[in-house]
Parts: C-alpha cells; structure tokens; sequence
C-alpha cells in the first residue's frame, strides 16, 4: 500500500527518570529559530519539551519541507517510562500537498473521461498528470522517508542511554 501521508510511530521504553530524561533533551534540544546560521549550533533538535513530552524537528544544513516533526508523549510505567514518537509532516505542507495531489488526480480523471469520450488513445494525453502524481507521491514519501531514517535511531538513542 502507498502511503501519500508521511508518518511513523513507534514507542521507546526507558529506565530513564523524568530528571534523566529532561537532562537528555536539554543536551540536544535549542528552542526554534525562523532564522538560523549553518554553524551556529550544537545542538541536534530544536523545538519545545516538557516533563510530559515533547515535539522537535532536527536541524539541518539544508532546505527539506518534508523534514519530520517529532512529537513524543512520555508517560509512567512500572519499570520506567514509555515514549511514543510520532513523526510526521508539518500540517502545512501536508494540507499543500493534499490540495496539489488532489489536482493533479482531478487532472487524470478529466484526461481519461475526455479520452474514452472521443474514443482516443488516452495514453498521450494521461502522461503528464500521470507523471506530476507520480512525482508528487515520490518527493513528499522521498523527503520525508530519508529525514525520518535518519532521526529514528537518534531519538532512540537518546532515550536508550543511562546518565
């Protein structure tokens, strides 16, 4: 099955205390910036936390409007903590792509009722909407999927190690 609508979720069970935690995010995590140098920071996240969770995206060194972000809800256990990570697109450029997609598919719809109307060949004339979905579904699962790849085994860690 294609999933148009980027998103993972996946749960993280610590030992970790809520003190333990709060320490691990504050290494790693700045408040957000709308503008930001390249090297300006050291830290690998930014965004918000608090003792009941979080929501943060990575910081990168290049443009990605399908970068993830992360939203976690940290709740007690009887060993420790749970963590359940949600990773997903930013509302706005989910909702752009919703609106172009659903273009592009109206798109294909008219070139294949115009198609087997004038009892044409509809393959001509179906390779560009074609194409424009099958790029559209390719960038947005492509540039979110290389992103989350790659935070996934980072924000795992984080939790994983013990101070």
């Amino acid at each position: 099955m294609i999933n148009i609508y980027s998103k993972d979720t996946f749960e993280i069970a610590t030992t970790m205390s809520s003190e333990q935690i709060h320490s691990a995010l504050d290494a790693v995590v700045e408040p957000p910036k709308w503008f930001r140098w390249p090297t300006a920071s050291s830290k690998i996240f930014q965004g918000e936390f608090s003792a009941d969770g979080f929501k943060i995206m990575r910081i990168i060194k290049y443009r990605n409007s399908f970068l993830p972000i992360i939203e976690g809800v940290i709740t007690p256990t009887a060993s420790g903590k749970m963590i359940s990570v949600t990773m997903r697109l930013h509302r706005f450029v989910g909702i752009f792509m919703l609106v172009w997609l659903s273009g592009v598919i109206i798109g294909v719809v008219t070139f294949l009722a115009a198609a087997l109307s004038w009892k044409m060949a509809p393959l001509p004339a179906l390779q560009v909407p074609l194409g424009m979905l099958v790029f559209g579904i390719a960038l947005t699962s492509g540039g979110f999927w290389w992103e989350a790849k790659k935070t996934k085994p980072i924000i795992i860690k984080i939790f994983n190690k013990e101070s």
